[in-house]
């Protein structure tokens, strides 16, 4: 008898201070680059000594977003490459969406499913 298909489960979370982290920066960067008057005025101001002004924001949350659609869209050709379940390739590819690389080492890490011929 064959084996079964991979599902691509089990499902796995990058470290939680590292997400949290990304999620932080990368929010505040966002919500800097499209309205600044969100942000209290002492981190507003801390944040524009660490990136400069407004466009510099606007470029790097750009650069950013179009980075993680990459890293999104590589993970999900490994999920369909390794035949994973439709429910697990959404999965890994928000995960990366979201927390970019860090997903993309987990999805690495998982172990590949086996072919009929093993």
């Amino acid at each position: 008898m064959a084996p079964a298909k991979s599902t691509g489960y089990p499902l796995r979370f990058p470290n939680p201070l590292l997400a949290a982290a990304i999620a932080f920066g990368l929010g505040q960067l966002c919500i800097l680059a499209l309205n600044d008057s969100l942000l209290p005025s002492p981190l507003r101001a801390l944040l524009y000594g660490v990136v400069g002004d407004n466009a510099t924001a606007r470029t790097i949350a750009a650069v950013a977003a179009a980075v993680h659609v990459g890293e999104a869209s590589v993970a999900l050709g490994i999920c369909v490459k390794r035949g994973y379940a439709v429910g697990a390739s959404v999965y890994w590819t928000l995960l990366t969406f979201i927390f970019g690389f860090a997903g993309l080492l987990l999805l690495r890490d998982l172990e590949k499913p086996k072919s009929a011929t093993d």
